[in-house]
């Protein structure tokens, strides 16, 4: 189940410093979720997908309102799992 935080970020060197830090992060209009790997942005959106170097990514967005995305684990059964994986067909 995913979590939605409801405290904002508006500055950017604030956005990097999250994202080099592996938190994912998003932003509402559009709807548009942003990773960090190989010194690298990565932005998903419902119709497109883009790498962008930090520089980009910082003309680009800055002013932009993020949020972090938080993964909640809360409802996963993981006794239920384990059970399910471990089952074995006779």
């Amino acid at each position: 189940m995913l979590d939605e935080t409801k405290n904002s970020i508006k500055n950017i060197d604030e956005v990097i410093k999250l994202l080099v830090e592996k938190n994912i992060l998003y932003t509402n209009s559009p709807k548009t979720i942003f990773s960090y790997t190989n010194k690298k942005v990565k932005a998903s959106g419902t119709n497109f997908n883009t790498i962008l170097s930090l520089d980009d990514f910082k003309k680009i967005y800055d002013g932009t309102t993020f949020f972090i995305l938080e993964i909640s684990d809360e409802n996963v059964d993981f006794k239920r799992d384990e059970e399910y994986y471990n089952w074995k067909h006779k």
